[in-house]
């Protein structure tokens, strides 16, 4: 074959990608450091395009339980396993609508499981999260680099073009918590003084809720506006895997008009929160519920939580969402208020983490390059734990229930045959 005659069409395709208005308004919002890049999936199957859903005998669909991507970029040739987050939220998941002018509308249908975490093969230190729904949409930690891949909407080429970039936002993290110890409330249900908790697995489960400015920020439907949601919890979930413990979103929450006083001043509006979840959402079992926002709060705030509360109606927190083209900003504050409820407090600067600085809990730092917890800050995770302030941690959350025998590859099963014959 004449290789110019196969790049001509590559090349013009790829040209009415980039033309796409949803990719040049990505493209404009992202600079100059991006590359193109084709994600290849590693799988028996030939002569498929890029997906890992499955679709089942009675017109249901799922996703692999794992898979693995080829990606090759200029510096980096990445093979990644991929692993479905089965624990990201559960069979029980409620979620409301708040419309303007009308009673609360509850959805039934589940949200599509497509969020894996990864492993990058020949990088230990290195994870990754992502999104498969519709392409490849997720982030790699490597070396003290964050790199986003991003699928290009209206393609339909067996290659599957995808924008692969370098984070590169400067913005400081400018939590509104003092560094002041409060006294927690007592939840002394169960104390672990001779137990290392450090190896149990521990599980969040969180209550999370949109509210009117972030939602029309969004410009997308409601059901897209939750799966991006997740998939910022997913990212968090991620950042907490290494402490075993993991995050399950078990209440969503879309406000189209907003349910309480939002005040520009962001320690009234976590006071205005925190009464709303006593007053309507305490009666489902959570551990903590944050709200997410699309609104400016004075001194240019992004976040605030309730010190050393979790497993309490306290336990509550509000973020700022700052760029809804990308999740994982949302997932490090989230994860850094979540810690707030933990009792962790700011780090100092003789704080350290593995993965080198700045830490999860630094304030005022350029946060989108955090991805791990310093000593201090585990330290006083555990300290609570083994206090016994979080023992509705060690409470599982209710996972998707699998039937063997229904020809569908449901999580956790390996295989499913079928009736038998």
């Amino acid at each position: 074959m004449n290789f110019e005659v196969f790049l001509v069409p590559f090349f013009s395709g790829l040209r009415v990608l980039l033309q796409n208005p949803h990719n040049q308004e990505l493209i404009t919002h992202l600079g100059t450091r991006y590359e193109i890049v084709n994600p290849v999936q590693i799988r028996q199957e030939w002569g498929r395009r890029l997906s890992t859903r499955v679709s089942n005998i009675n017109g249901t669909a799922t996703h692999l339980q794992q898979t693995s991507l080829f990606i090759e970029t200029f510096e980096y040739k990445l093979y990644l396993d991929l692993e479905l987050n089965i624990n990201l939220f559960p069979s029980t998941l409620v979620q409301f609508i708040y419309e303007k002018d009308g009673p609360p509308v509850a959805l039934q249908e589940l949200p599509e499981n497509c969020y894996y975490h990864a492993k990058v093969r020949n990088y230990p230190d290195a994870s990754a999260a992502f999104y498969t729904c519709n392409g490849m949409r997720g982030i790699i930690f490597l070396e003290n680099k964050v790199l986003l891949l991003h699928p290009l909407q209206g393609n339909h080429s067996d290659n599957y073009p995808h924008l692969l970039y370098h984070f590169t936002l400067d913005q400081l993290l400018n939590c509104a918590n003092v560094d002041k110890v409060d006294t927690p409330i007592q939840n002394m249900l169960q104390s672990f003084p001779e137990e290392n908790v450090l190896q149990r697995n521990k599980f969040i489960e969180i209550a999370v809720v949109i509210d009117q400015t972030l939602f029309e920020k969004y410009d997308l439907t409601v059901k897209e506006v939750i799966a991006s949601t997740i998939e910022a919890i997913n990212y968090a979930d991620l950042i907490f895997r290494p402490l075993n413990t993991s995050i399950s979103v078990v209440f969503i929450e879309v406000w189209k008009e907003d349910q309480m006083d939002m005040d520009v001043d962001i320690s009234k509006s976590l006071a205005e929160f925190q009464e709303y979840v006593d007053r309507r959402i305490k009666r489902i079992s959570i551990d903590a519920a944050h709200l997410l926002s699309g609104k400016h709060f004075d001194g240019s705030k992004q976040g605030i939580a309730n010190l050393d509360t979790i497993c309490t109606v306290n336990a509550v927190g509000l973020s700022k969402v700052v760029d809804v083209f990308q999740p994982h900003t949302t997932s490090i504050i989230l994860a850094h208020l979540i810690g707030h409820n933990l009792g962790m407090e700011h780090d100092q600067s003789n704080c350290d983490c593995s993965k080198g600085p700045p830490c999860i809990m630094t304030n005022n730092i350029p946060y989108f390059t955090s991805t791990a917890f310093s000593g201090c800050s585990i330290q006083k995770y555990f300290k609570t734990l083994n206090q016994g302030y979080g023992a509705c941690l060690f409470n599982m959350p209710t996972l998707r229930m699998s039937i063997c025998g229904n020809s569908i590859l449901e999580e956790p099963e390996e295989c499913d045959c079928g009736p038998p014959e």
